[in-house]
């Protein structure tokens, strides 16, 4: 399970428990989505105009997107 804060962190927990497994730091800006790709990768969207792309077997940080507005 996946949670955007407003932050600028990704949190991931566990289902099992509700404990948390692990925060995803990289945003400067709150989080206004998460979504897992069918690769298994999680996507994140925040006010700092980016998408983050992280690895959702280890939590590290794939890759940035950025706009260019």
């Amino acid at each position: 399970l996946y949670s955007g804060s407003y932050d600028g962190t990704v949190r991931v927990w566990s289902i099992a428990d509700g404990t948390p497994l692990a925060t995803l730091k990289g945003h400067t800006g709150w989080i206004f989505t998460v979504a897992v790709g069918l690769d298994g990768a999680v996507y994140s969207g925040s006010e700092d105009r980016t998408i983050r792309v992280w690895s959702g077997e280890d939590a590290r940080p794939l890759h940035t997107l950025t706009t260019i507005l």
